[in-house]
């Protein structure tokens, strides 16, 4: 028989071949993550159309009920989405950070800024301005 060594270069190349091959696998189970991920919050915008709700509450229930009632059922509506128990002792910012674990990251974003709002309206009895209305109703619709 014939002792075989590797060349230190050829054993170079075949530890960088695996660290490639490494990262490689690596980014396609983030890519497939990321796709799933994204793949439920297209199913959300398809199931709930928010803004509607939205804009019909406002017309009829004025500018601080249809903020409140319209975060309440948006977060209800996430939970049931991801199989999650809305527990009553949770402070909704605590609801919407378990929630935001679910969500891709710009998804969680604009759900922060939601309830950036909601807080002072439901906590502050803040009558929201249209400029308010309109940044609600803008994140509303990106998420």
């Amino acid at each position: 028989m014939t002792n075989h060594q590797l060349s230190s270069e050829t054993a170079i190349w075949i530890t960088i071949n695996a660290v490639l091959l490494t990262l490689l696998v690596a980014l396609t189970i983030r890519l497939i993550r990321s796709r799933r991920r994204s793949g439920k919050i297209e199913h959300l915008v398809e199931r709930y159309d928010w803004v509607d709700m939205f804009d019909r509450i406002l017309s009829n229930d004025g500018e601080a009920e249809a903020v409140k009632r319209v975060f309440n059922i948006l977060v209800e509506d996430l939970f049931n989405t991801f199989s999650m128990n809305l527990e009553k002792s949770l402070t909704m910012r605590e609801a919407i950070s378990k929630l935001s674990v679910n969500l891709p990251p710009e998804a969680g974003k604009y759900l922060f800024r939601l309830y950036q709002l909601y807080e002072p309206v439901r906590f502050g009895g803040l009558t929201p301005s249209e400029e308010q209305l309109e940044y609600f109703r803008e994140n509303l619709s990106l998420l």
